[in-house]
């Protein structure tokens, strides 16, 4: 008998530590404040973590469950307001005036190519539908990349290629620049890349989180076009990132909302074959300390250490180790569905989810 109650109010305790980590979904904040165009953490402000399967044995009574669903609903332990009480409307109105979408537009985006090796670039930007001298603009890149088919990258490996010189303007939002040493670009399959950002307000400190009011991106495909379809959707960053969801702050995961573009732009930096160098991803699981020292530039690794954290700088890498291994909260990178939503079926397939992906969520 008195095993059977210590098993009832260990079951007891079971669920009510299951239902205070499971807190309500819906928009937080007072008297329930929406999202502008920018939010706290987005989506994910509010939103209840994944249940645990049910296995803790039999149902527990109805009438037990009372007032564990009453504790239920008083707790929010994802909510801004726990350690932030009644300054969420400061914090909205801050996030209201940061990553504003569609402010900023790029339209026109034309290349053309003049022998032996000058590439130039032209676009049209204007800001609250006003013509917009991008000189003005910080962050702003061009970039080609180039794609094989499969993968965004230059063989043999080279860094995608720099499009932005000298910025000559019109006076009525037009923009041209050019650059030489190139190719023809119109002729190799690939993208060309603009973004960037306007009135910044800072950088995050210790990394490159830009915080900015005005990001802007647009996309030109070359040669034969791209096709390439991500495994992953922008929508699923939006559920712990800025709505838009903005890569370091300011570049567009997805470019005129078109699903078709997710990440499109992230790939003219995180090129498939490029080295990648944030070794204290890895080093944070296997040695802390030397994690540590290596970021604040006491020590520097072997060649050994090097060889044997080596990676590529595909954003498959990119986002797999950074999210398990430096920023493991809120979103563990155990739940695929979070990122791959409809397409676990191309993610899960034998012929992508092989070693050097399991390696990149877990070394």
């Amino acid at each position: 008998m008195r095993k059977a109650l210590i098993g009832v109010l260990v079951l007891v305790a079971l669920v009510t530590v299951l239902a205070a980590c499971t807190g309500p979904s819906g928009t937080v904040g007072p008297a329930g404040a929406g999202r502008s165009r920018g939010s706290c953490r987005s989506r994910r402000c509010g939103r209840s973590p994944p249940v645990l399967p049910a296995l803790l044995g039999p149902p527990v009574p109805l009438g037990l469950l009372a007032p564990l669903q009453s504790r239920r609903r008083s707790l929010q332990p994802e909510s801004c307001s726990i350690c932030h009480k009644n300054v969420g409307t400061m914090h909205q109105a801050s996030y209201d005036q940061l990553y504003q979408d569609g402010v900023i537009q790029v339209t026109d985006l034309k290349y053309s190519f003049a022998a032996p090796d000058k590439s130039t670039v032209s676009f049209k930007m204007t800001k609250d539908g006003a013509p917009f001298d991008a000189r003005k603009a910080q962050g702003l890149s061009i970039y080609f990349t180039a794609y094989n088919g499969k993968k965004f990258q230059f063989e043999p490996y080279a860094a995608s290629k720099s499009l932005a010189g000298k910025l000559a303007y019109d006076g009525n939002g037009g923009v041209t620049t050019s650059v030489t040493g190139t190719v023809d670009y119109a002729q190799v399959p690939g993208l060309i890349v603009v973004f960037g950002r306007n009135e910044t307000i800072g950088t995050i400190p210790g990394t490159r989180v830009a915080q900015n009011k005005y990001p802007f991106a647009t996309l030109l495909k070359t040669g034969a076009g791209v096709d390439y379809k991500s495994a992953a959707n922008v929508a699923g960053c939006v559920k712990c990132h800025t709505d838009p969801y903005l890569k370091h702050g300011y570049i567009y995961g997805e470019v005129g909302k078109d699903p078709t573009t997710d990440f499109y732009t992230c790939k003219a930096c995180h090129l498939d074959n490029g080295p990648g160098d944030h070794f204290e991803w890895q080093l944070a699981l296997d040695n802390p300390k030397l994690a540590a020292d290596f970021l604040s530039g006491k020590v520097k690794l072997t060649p050994e250490q090097e060889a044997q954290y080596a990676y590529n700088t595909s954003l498959m890498n990119d986002v797999h180790m950074s999210h398990s291994m430096e920023f493991p909260y809120p979103q563990s990178m155990a739940s695929c569905v979070t990122c791959h939503e409809g397409k676990l079926d191309t993610v899960l397939a034998d012929v992508n989810f092989t070693v050097a992906t399991a390696r990149a969520v877990t070394p």
